[in-house]
């Protein structure tokens, strides 16, 4: 007997038909969709005709997979679709409104779709509208009419969402608050749509929110992640903006299909966060030629999963994390691990790999050596999973941090991905270190030396790109206790610091800061002074150097009592010796024991300095004037060659140049303390320091001895032309006798010593001839 024939369901196609397949739940008819892909995956526009003949062969060339799974669409289904080839009955909810089906939009809609999870409320409502026979758009019309409006009576999106969502969760009886709890489960994802697989969404085009939960159907081996999205297509000849075009189906193999399991075991744990793939996409993208970076593809997906797989074994980090290794150490165990998981890959990748785990070796140096753990250093990679690296000693000191870049295996470059590369903290910004220029805020950098800083981008791009140092603990310009804060570089001064009246510690500042600080010297004055001041001018305390005054301490009246008794009372004014110090520089008054008033400054007063009329360096008449101290010089003052100048205008000690007239009537020039000083000097005429011809010449005062004078031996010079002196001259006696003596030595000889004394001109012989004559001497 032969089964009887049944009526092929409308809206019902195979798997393969669902590029141009109407969902059966909704019962829309199939000839409305109108959207089909070709072989080259563009969408064309096609005819309601060619619409049923492309579905009849689908369905045939499917039907070893369409099986009974859908059976034959129920009588729900068929009143879905006024526009079907039979007259529809009507339901409750249309009976007594005439025989038109546009919905009543002010309660609920009269037919309502079921809704998938993470989708979108645009994208649920396209598909209300669809089932409702509403054209595009009408129900994001009527929420807007529901929106707030700014002043300006402009909706911000955010608003508009906002009011589509709510309006959804009354017209289509969504569960209150349904989007939120979808976006708050899916979490930050990737920014780019997604799309439900079309077999799982029974042909319908599901738009998800951005989300990072899963990236491909496990069920039905197609890829659902980011890159599955119409947005990424070319849109075809024909189709309007409001068309909404179905992604295109992307088959994945076995390796992505383990990928995705491995992926689902890692999510839930917090082992592949969205930052960690971002930023292991950019690391594989960068270094696999072929991938696209940025965007989890089917070509990275296998190779970034592995990478997380690898980075979750607990064995692997504990190993790989030992402090007790060195980083070379560390780098070839990482090439050893690596090379199985991605086999062939390069040094580019490896050192991408090494640079994503320096936070996290980082946080392990920190941890041994007990350093505090700052909130700006937040791992991507757990530095241990099983909470059993707390046991790690080490025996010696640990590696310089900054030998954790020598082991790069290919030299960067200067741009900024490569340099954000190597000091950006991964994962602290929403963007892949790669893809950052200018976030909003400062962003958490690792210098060289280890130093976890935060600075804007642009700033650490110009520092390096000249070559200057980024990190402000390097550079000098902030304290890290126990590296370079002022109690470590200076400890002696940090012993000085005023701990009672400073809000800071050493520990807090640096040698170079110009902040103004207390301090306390080992003396116990209390001073305020900057910190750069003291560390690096070598200031110190005020009043132990004598540049401030405290009383009782360094003032003039405690340190120079003598002085201070000599203080003028009156004319200093409000100064008083207890009030100054004995470096001052300013002149004062003072008043001698003898009653004189006369203007020093403190240190020549220290230096020996008096009063300058006792001194004799001011003249007073009728007190220390030469006239009244020496009165018998004062009388051999020359009356004519002085001018105005007078006994009485100098003193005894004066340097003034003055002419002199002594008894004789001989006038000379002398300085006044040459007079009057230990020299005592007098004429110099009658002294016989000075020739004067005929008055006491060697012709005129030893004639005999000048009969021997030989002229063409003392270079032309006469005996009337010489003083008798210690200088060696040259005689000629009588008898020819030519010698080279000192007049002294002649004069004591009495002529020439060749001949016998009774010949000789000189006294001597005189007195010799006297005697051999008989005569008395």
């Amino acid at each position: 007997m032969s089964k009887p024939r049944t009526r092929p369901s409308r809206g019902r196609f195979s798997k393969a038909s669902l590029w141009i397949s109407t969902p059966a739940k909704t019962g829309c008819n199939p000839i409305s969709r109108t959207w089909t892909t070709g072989s080259d995956g563009h969408h064309t526009k096609t005819s309601p005709r060619r619409v049923r003949e492309e579905r009849s062969k689908q369905v045939q060339v499917a039907l070893p997979m369409t099986r009974a799974k859908y059976p034959q669409r129920r009588r729900t289904d068929r009143r879905a679709c006024p526009q079907g080839g039979r007259r529809p009955r009507r339901c409750r909810k249309t009976r007594g409104q005439g025989r038109s089906m546009f919905p009543d939009i002010s309660g609920r809609l009269p037919l309502r779709v079921r809704i998938r999870r993470l989708e979108t409320a645009a994208s649920y409502a396209a598909r209300l509208e669809e089932v409702n026979c509403l054209s595009s758009g009408t129900l994001s019309a009527v929420a807007r009419t529901l929106a707030p409006r700014t002043e300006a009576g402009i909706i911000k999106r955010s608003d508009m969402h906002i009011a589509l969502e709510t309006f959804l969760e009354t017209a289509a009886g969504v569960t209150s608050g349904f989007f939120e709890r979808q976006r708050e489960k899916a979490g930050k994802g990737p920014d780019r749509p997604r799309y439900l697989c079309p077999f799982c969404a029974h042909g319908w085009i599901v738009e998800q929110g951005p989300h990072a939960m899963d990236y491909c159907c496990l069920k039905h081996r197609l890829w659902t992640g980011p890159g599955n999205s119409a947005a990424t297509l070319r849109r075809p000849k024909g189709a309007t903006a409001d068309d909404r075009l179905p992604p295109p189906l992307v088959f994945v193999s076995d390796e992505v299909l383990t990928a995705e399991r491995r992926y689902r075991k890692l999510r839930p744990q917090g082992l592949a966060s969205d930052k960690l793939v971002a930023e292991l996409v950019e690391v594989v993208g960068h270094k696999i030629p072929g991938t696209i970076t940025g965007l989890v593809t089917p070509d990275n997906y296998p190779a970034v999963v592995s990478i997380a797989w690898m980075l979750s074994k607990r064995t692997f980090l504990q190993t790989l994390l030992d402090p007790r290794r060195t980083y070379a150490e560390a780098r070839a165990f990482l090439n050893a691990q690596i090379q199985p998981v991605l086999p062939g890959t390069g040094a580019g990748l490896r050192d991408g790999l090494w640079l994503l785990l320096r936070p996290t070796f980082l946080r392990v140096r920190q941890e041994v050596q007990g350093e505090p753990l700052g909130d700006d250093l937040r791992l991507l990679i757990e530095m241990d999973p099983g909470n059993a690296a707390h046991g790690w000693t080490v025996q010696r000191p640990l590696e310089p941090f900054s030998r954790y870049l020598d082991q790069l295996e290919v030299t960067r470059g200067t741009s900024w991905p490569e340099l954000s590369e190597l000091y950006m903290v991964a994962g602290s910004c929403s963007k892949p270190r790669a893809t950052v220029r200018s976030p909003h805020g400062p962003t958490p950098f690792i210098c060289a030396a280890g130093h976890v800083i935060r600075r804007h981008c642009s700033k650490v791009a110009k520092a390096l790109a000249v070559g200057k140092q980024f990190c402000p603990i390097c550079s000098g310009n902030r304290a890290l206790a126990g590296y370079n804060s002022l109690a470590e570089i200076h400890p002696l001064l940090a012993a000085q610091w005023d701990l009672g009246r400073n809000a800071l510690t050493p520990a807090d500042v640096v040698p170079g800061s110009n902040k103004m600080v207390h301090w306390v010297c080992p003396r116990g004055h209390r001073f305020p002074a900057t910190i750069a001041n003291r560390a690096l001018n070598g200031s110190g305390c005020a009043v132990c150097a004598n540049f401030a005054v405290l009383a009782g301490t360094n003032d003039l009246a405690t340190t120079h009592p003598a002085l201070a008794a000599e203080w003028h009372p009156y004319f200093n004014g409000d100064v008083r010796p207890e009030l100054i110090i004995s470096g001052s520089r300013n002149k004062f008054a003072w008043l001698c024991p003898n009653g004189h008033t006369y203007w020093k400054t403190i240190q020549k007063r220290k230096s020996g300095q008096g009063c300058s009329t006792c001194s004799g360096r001011h003249v007073e008449a009728g007190i220390n004037d030469l006239a009244t101290t020496h009165p018998g010089i004062a009388a051999e003052w020359h009356p004519v060659k002085n001018g105005d100048l007078t006994p009485h205008h100098v003193t005894f000690g004066s340097d003034k140049m003055a002419y002199w007239l002594c008894q004789t009537g001989h006038d000379y020039p002398a300085p006044v303390n040459n007079r009057t000083g230990s020299k005592k000097a007098g004429c110099p005429f009658c002294s016989h320091r000075k020739l004067l011809c005929g008055f006491n010449d060697l012709a005129c005062k030893h004639p005999d001895l000048a009969s021997d004078w030989a002229t063409d031996l003392n270079g032309g010079l006469a005996a009337s032309e010489v003083l008798p002196g210690s200088s060696l001259r040259g005689w000629r006696c009588a008898f020819g006798h030519e010698q080279h003596m000192m007049f002294r030595n002649r004069l004591r000889a009495g002529g020439c010593t060749k001949c016998p004394v009774e010949e000789r001109a000189g006294r001597i012989g005189r007195i010799a001839r006297m005697k051999q004559s008989g005569a008395t001497p």
